[in-house]
């Protein structure tokens, strides 16, 4: 992907955290990008091209987030990937950008393709880390783990009215899921 794209999607992001999903129009991302409706549409052709790249620059950029911690997401404990997810809220880029893509998902059907395509590796692993602890019912354990997860951008996430509590809510999180299963929640591979 060229610099240019690259910005752009930058842009791109940052009209959906500063001003909304709604905000994002093509002619807006032009103007931002300080750059003819045209010359946007060089680089991607309709607002569906656009979507799906910018889903690919938003996994590209939390699978970066992730390898600067973790060698492989998939040996990692069920503990560090909830601090991980624990600790992006905590990134106001991370609070106001994840509301937006989740509403969005539920009026266009590209974004929630994208969304989709986001979680199905999340769901996947917390499913198979669950089977791992013998849970009756893994799919839907981590579902329930992800809306938690997920809904803490929300309520104490960078800039929400309860951020002050967010690290004690960690602890607590933390603490009951560890009481919850033991040793095996801080393994890596289980």
């Amino acid at each position: 992907m060229s610099d240019k794209k690259r910005e752009i999607l930058g842009n791109a992001l940052a009209i959906i955290q500063d001003d909304g999903y709604a905000a994002l129009t093509m002619r807006h991302l032009a103007s931002v990008s300080a750059m003819k409706l045209g010359s946007l549409q060089y680089h991607f052709k309709t607002r569906e091209v656009l979507l799906e790249a910018l889903a690919e620059h938003i996994h590209d950029q939390y699978a970066s987030l992730w390898s600067q911690d973790n060698t492989a997401f998939e040996s990692v404990s069920l503990r560090t990937f909830i601090e991980f997810l624990l600790d992006d809220i905590g990134r106001v880029e991370s609070a106001r950008l994840w509301p937006q893509l989740w509403a969005w998902a539920l009026v266009e059907p590209t974004m929630k393709a994208m969304m989709d395509k986001l979680y199905q590796p999340l769901v996947a692993f917390l499913n198979h880390r669950f089977t791992q602890l013998g849970c009756d019912k893994p799919k839907e354990e981590a579902l329930a783990m992800l809306c938690l997860l997920e809904g803490a951008a929300i309520f104490v996430g960078a800039g929400s009215f309860h951020a002050d509590s967010r690290v004690a809510m960690r602890k607590n999180l933390l603490d009951t899921f560890e009481a919850r299963f033991g040793e095996d929640f801080c393994r890596a591979g289980v």
